[in-house]
């Protein structure tokens, strides 16, 4: 499938990505149209939140769910390049800061408007203009229940912002503005600090600061929750609350990439709300979702070459490899348990679509080296499970003959009752079944039930007495 590029903040978490929708052909012809630079516009992307967004108001923004979402719609004066993470204009078209480093003058880019949305006359969206920033920056500067971070943003910072904040107690409005905020023209602004501050460009990034108009508070009030006017790459279409969300592409957004393509490229964002990650991972793997964040489990299996430490297929031995996601106290990176299994290549009838692996064969450390055959106590185990009248218990005795040659005996013990002239024919089949299944031949000795010896601790299998 060609490429869809998608503007999303830069987060940390394992991503998934499927390769095609199942409403469209794989290479994505009949439904992309080819830009500059090898990009695609359309398709739809989908993906999962795990919770519902709490509210997209800005100054109401404190969780991550509704800041993703949140980002796609409304933008700030400056952003968060999603590569380095350093502070980049977004609706700033350029700032100066005086020498004492406590005034920021800052322009604004021209001819950016936000959504068209019935808030405004004839539901046309209208230019953002220094007025919408020193608004949205006083309304972060006021006392109500939809305002959840002005101390992380202005207080104690902004000059004149506690003042006002102060004075909007109990839903009072104050006969005066915030004094660190001042309009020079249409485009043109200043904000002075009460002293200078190395992060405030950061806290002009921050959610908080995204510019809304007027007139969708005016109309909408609380309701922005759910309300959300910016001037983003995408715009609010539906929400069915705690199912979904649609945003839909912004035709007048201003962004435009290296080669001159406006963007977004995708037509929109499909957001659902599934909290429980096995469902999540399900409409994953049926291709319903083209992302989802994090696998849903606490670890990472991996079922290695105890050697080369390279994956093994489905079905083959190997050594598990465990690394966990969740743990803080004591983390595990890739830790190796020694314990062999093989991954279960068919899904659990339960319905479970995690992969299984079988029981514990052996231990990798356990591991015997015979005639250039990597063989593990669990490979035996296997083989002799499976035939009759054997008991539980066996010793593999490793010998080098004069010559050099290496001798494996297997002796085993038979089941309790069985009679002693079945022992040649019991040898036999597990002679047979080791070289077939092993790919080893060794001589086969079968005992009498309980005359190998038993301990309260892990029975000793291998006995190797071959020189070092």
């Amino acid at each position: 499938m060609k490429k869809l590029f998608l503007l999303l903040p830069t987060s940390i978490f394992i991503l998934l990505f499927s390769c095609s929708s199942p409403d469209k052909p794989d290479d994505g012809s009949e439904s992309l149209i080819k830009a500059k630079g090898d990009r695609y516009y359309g398709g739809v992307f989908r993906l999962n939140e795990s919770e519902y967004l709490k509210n997209l108001f800005p100054h109401n923004i404190t969780d991550a769910y509704s800041y993703r979402i949140a980002c796609q719609i409304y933008e700030g004066l400056f952003k968060f390049d999603d590569e380095t993470l350093q502070v980049i204009p977004a609706l700033a078209e350029s700032y100066e800061i005086n020498q004492a480093g406590s005034v920021y003058t800052i322009k604004l880019k021209e001819g950016i408007y936000f959504h068209d949305d019935p808030c405004f006359e004839d539901s046309k969206g209208r230019e953002v203009t220094a007025e919408d920033v020193k608004y949205c920056f006083t309304r972060l500067c006021t006392q109500n229940i939809n305002n959840q971070l002005f101390s992380s943003i202005f207080k104690d910072i902004l000059k004149g912002a506690n003042e006002y904040y102060m004075a909007t107690q109990d839903g009072q409005m104050p006969n005066f503005g915030v004094s660190g905020i001042k309009v020079l023209d249409k485009y043109s602004f200043q904000l002075s600090l009460v002293k200078p501050n190395s992060l405030f460009l950061v806290n002009l990034s921050m959610p908080g600061c995204f510019i809304y108009p007027r007139e969708a508070e005016e109309k909408y009030g609380l309701d922005m929750r759910i309300k959300a006017v910016g001037t983003g790459p995408f715009v609010l279409s539906g929400i069915d609350e705690d199912i979904s969300i649609i945003l839909k592409k912004n035709p007048e957004y201003h962004g435009m990439d290296e080669y001159g393509n406006q963007l977004p490229f995708l037509d929109a964002l499909s957001i659902q709300f599934i909290k429980d990650k096995k469902t999540e991972l399900f409409e994953f793997k049926k291709r319903n979702l083209d992302m989802i964040y994090r696998l849903p489990t606490d670890y990472i299996l991996e079922i290695l070459d105890p050697d080369t430490l390279k994956p093994v297929p489905a079905g083959k031995v190997g050594e598990m490899v465990v690394t966990t996601l969740c743990k803080e106290a004591a983390p595990l990176i890739r830790y190796r348990t020694r314990d062999l299994t093989r991954l279960i290549g068919h899904p659990c009838s339960c319905g479970n679509i995690l992969p299984m692996h079988d029981r514990i064969l052996g231990r990798s450390d356990d591991m015997l080296i015979y005639r250039a055959v990597n063989i593990y106590p669990g490979q035996i185990d296997e083989v002799l499970s499976v035939v009759p009248d054997i008991g539980c218990e066996y010793q593999v005795i490793l010998d080098r003959s004069d010559d050099g040659r290496d001798y494996m005996t297997l002796r085993l013990e038979c089941c309790q009752d069985t009679d002693t002239s079945r022992y040649p024919e019991i040898a036999k089949k597990v002679t047979e079944a080791i070289k077939k299944q092993i790919m080893v031949s060794c001589q086969v000795e079968v005992v009498d039930y309980c005359s190998l010896p038993r301990s309260e601790r892990k029975s000793r299998r291998v006995f190797d007495n071959r020189p070092e």
